[in-house]
């Protein structure tokens, strides 16, 4: 957002299952309804939305080199609140994927699992769906995914102290 120093995290995704997926998230209804039938709509967390000083119905221009660096121009009909995380922002895949030319391609899933017990077998079942396909699947639990963006910050960080060192 605006330079490169400003990453927000934020994902293309059908927003019919917003509030399945996110079920903690909490957005009145007419913002809500209003995501869903605009094509170029958007929606932010509240600690997000005041970061920036974004108000309902304010553009914003966004590109990400995950999407090609292809700029695209949202407009902000939605605020959540959370107990949890409140920085990320969310849009329609839609837009996203005819942005890029349709190549109808995800980069994730989010799938809800009825119980804790039934995950390893649900992961196990979509990897073995996606087996052998053009894109193969890495099934993981959300922790495993903080866990191994963390590793990765790490690594980073490791990194630098290595670059800083050496120049000293």
């Amino acid at each position: 957002y605006k330079n490169e120093d400003n990453v927000i995290p934020g994902f293309a995704c059908d927003t019919e299952k917003i509030p399945q997926i996110f079920s903690d998230w909490k957005i009145p209804a007419e913002q809500l309804r209003a995501l869903q039938e605009e094509k170029d709509a958007f929606i932010a967390g509240r600690k997000v939305a005041a970061k920036y000083g974004w108000k309902m119905g304010d553009h914003i221009h966004i590109s990400s080199p995950n999407y090609l660096s292809v700029p695209l121009d949202l407009v902000l009909r939605g605020i959540y609140t959370s107990p949890g995380d409140e920085g990320f922002l969310a849009f329609h895949w839609s837009y996203l994927n005819e942005a890029l030319g349709r190549p109808e391609r995800a980069g994730y899933f989010y799938v809800l699992v009825n119980s804790a017990e039934n995950v390893p077998e649900v992961m196990k079942v979509i990897d073995e769906e996606f087996r052998n396909m053009p894109v193969e699947t890495r099934t993981q639990t959300v922790k495993q995914v903080v866990l191994g963006f963390l590793g990765w910050l790490g690594n980073v960080k490791q990194i630098l102290l290595m670059v800083i060192g050496a120049v000293v």
